[in-house]
C-alpha cells in the first residue's frame, strides 16, 4: 500500500497493538491528561511497508483541549514541549544552537501553520555558552523566490552553526476528527509540499527533503493537519481561518518552554 508521507503516522501504521516483532512499537504516554502515541519502527522491512523512515513518531491528541481556554492551552503546550524534549534528549551530541523553520505559505491558510509559528517565536540568545539559542525563519514557497526551503536551511547552517533544526508544515489526516486537533513530533525528515504533490500531476516539482542526510545535522520535524485526504481530493475545514492562529500560537509556547527549561 502507498502512503502518502505527509499523512499522520499513527494513522498509516494503525493508532495501537503492533508487536515488537512486526518492526512497529505502540504505547501511549498520559501526560497531565493528554494522550501521546508513542510510535516507533525499528525494522527496514516495517519502514518499506508504510513508507514511514525508521525512527519515532509521537503524536499529541490534543481534542478540542485548545478551545478551552488560556488553562487548558497550556497543558497542551506542555505535553508537546514534553514530547520535543524526550526526541532532543536523545540526541547525541545534544545540540543547542536551534534553527527553526516554519514552512508554507502565507496566504494559503492550510498551508501557514510553520509560518504562523515563526510569528509567535522570538530569537533567543544564549545567557552563557551553555544556554540554549534560537534563530527563526521562514523560507517561503519555491515560486515566490526560487530557491528551495533545504537550500535555504542549508546556507543558515554553514553560515551560522546550526546543530539542530526544528521543522513546522502542515499534513495531511484520513480523519475529520484530527484535523487541527493533532501535532505529530518526529526524528525523521520532512519533504515540503509533499503532501499535495501527488494531486497536482506529474509536473510538479519535487522538493528536497529536510533530514540529517541532506543538512548534516539533526533535525526534528512537528506538523498539524490541516487537510483531509479523502476520495483522491483535498479538503480543508471552512473554519481553519480561525483555527490556525491559536494552535500555531500553542506550538510556539512549547517550543518556549522547551528551550528554558533545558
Amino acid at each position: 500500500m502507498n502512503f502518502d508521507k505527509k499523512m499522520l503516522a499513527c494513522e498509516c501504521l494503525g493508532e495501537m497493538g503492533k508487536e515488537e516483532n512486526g518492526g512497529i512499537i505502540s504505547s501511549v504516554i498520559n501526560h497531565e491528561g493528554i494522550d501521546i502515541v508513542k510510535t516507533v519502527i525499528t525494522s527496514e522491512s516495517a519502514s518499506k511497508k508504510y513508507g514511514r523512515e525508521i525512527g519515532t513518531y509521537l503524536t499529541v491528541c490534543q481534542g478540542e483541549l485548545y478551545r478551552g481556554g488560556d488553562f487548558l492551552c497550556d497543558k497542551l503546550a506542555r505535553a508537546v514541549s514534553f514530547s520535543l524534549s524526550s526526541l532532543i534528549s536523545e540526541l547525541e551530541p545534544k545540540p543547542k544552537n536551534f534553527l527553526f523553520v516554519g514552512l508554507g505559505n502565507r496566504e494559503l491558510s492550510s498551508d501557514k501553520i510553520g509560518v504562523g509559528i515563526c510569528d509567535y517565536l522570538a530569537p533567543i540568545q544564549p545567557k552563557n555558552r551553555h544556554s540554549p539559542t534560537l534563530s527563526v525563519i521562514s523560507p517561503g514557497v519555491l515560486a515566490s523566490g526560487g530557491i528551495e526551503a533545504t537550500d535555504h536551511i542549508r546556507g543558515l547552517i554553514y553560515a551560522k552553526h546550526f546543530d539542530c533544526v526544528i521543522v513546522a508544515d502542515s499534513l495531511l489526516t484520513a480523519k475529520p476528527e484530527r484535523l487541527l486537533t493533532t501535532v505529530q513530533i518526529s526524528n525523521t525528515s520532512i519533504t515540503p509540499a509533499s503532501g499535495t504533490r501527488a494531486y497536482d500531476g506529474a509536473d510538479a516539482p519535487k522538493m528536497k527533503e529536510i533530514s540529517r542526510k541532506t543538512l548534516g545535522v539533526h533535525v526534528v520535524s512537528l506538523g498539524v493537519p490541516t487537510i483531509i485526504s479523502f476520495d483522491e481530493r483535498l479538503y480543508t475545514p471552512y473554519t481553519i481561518d480561525l483555527e490556525i492562529e491559536p494552535i500555531a500560537k500553542i506550538i510556539a509556547d512549547a517550543i518556549n518552554i522547551f528551550l528554558t527549561e533545558n
